[in-house]
């Protein structure tokens, strides 16, 4: 029976205990209030704002040639050909290079080849007279002289030292339209493709893919 009461003092003591710690050092969580719930909404950055007008940056890797200042000094030595029947017909039109100041000018033979005469035009508009001073059908080369002074003259170069892939111009008169310049490079070079109809003709073309039609016979390909 003591045993009993023992223990029942023992715990009701242990309870008193317990309930005064309880009350000394228990403390509450704090009450969180619910957040009111919002929709998302999207937001839009400054640097979303289209911008007008804007110009692109290119940093070009390669950069293209000027021909303007090679174009200007070629098309002042190349001159337009017209060549006319013995009656007065015009027969065939051509181009010619200037070589000499003094008015020595280089061109095809089949440009000139079936005229009785022969009319330069200048690149300042000059209409001029010409003479045959000899022709030579094997490389299809003639030369021709006009009655002129101070004229501008082409440097030549040397054709082997010109490389695959270089950039040239074609300077002419093609379908009589004068002063005509096309870009292009030099495809391949030492062509022989028979186009002169005679055993013995010598041929070594420089090929190229710039422009070149009926007219431009006689003209200049330079090299920039």
């Amino acid at each position: 029976m003591k045993t009993i009461i023992s223990n029942i003092v023992v715990g009701l003591l242990s309870t008193v205990l317990a309930f005064f710690l309880f009350t000394q050092y228990y403390q509450p969580l704090p009450v969180v209030p619910q957040a009111e719930e919002i929709p998302a909404q999207l937001v839009k950055h400054e640097e979303d704002k289209p911008i007008l007008n804007a110009k692109p940056q290119y940093k070009s890797i390669l950069s293209l040639p000027d021909f303007r200042e090679v174009s200007k000094k070629a098309t002042e030595c190349v001159v337009n050909i017209t060549v006319y029947s013995a009656t007065g017909y015009r027969v065939a039109s051509g181009s010619g290079v200037i070589i000499s100041s003094d008015g020595y000018i280089v061109t095809n033979n089949h440009v000139v080849e079936d005229g009785s005469r022969l009319e330069v035009a200048l690149s300042d508009k000059r209409q001029l007279e010409a003479e045959v001073l000899g022709t030579d059908p094997s490389t299809d080369l003639a030369l021709i002289r006009v009655k002129a002074r101070g004229l501008q003259t082409v440097e030549f170069g040397n054709s082997d030292l010109v490389d695959i892939g270089e950039w040239v111009l074609a300077v002419g008169n093609p379908f009589n339209l004068t002063s005509t310049v096309t870009a292009g490079i030099v495809s391949a070079k030492a062509r022989n493709i028979r186009i002169l109809e005679s055993n013995y003709s010598i041929e070594s073309f420089i090929q190229t893919d710039a422009v070149v039609n009926p007219g431009n016979s006689g003209g200049a390909l330079v090299n920039t």
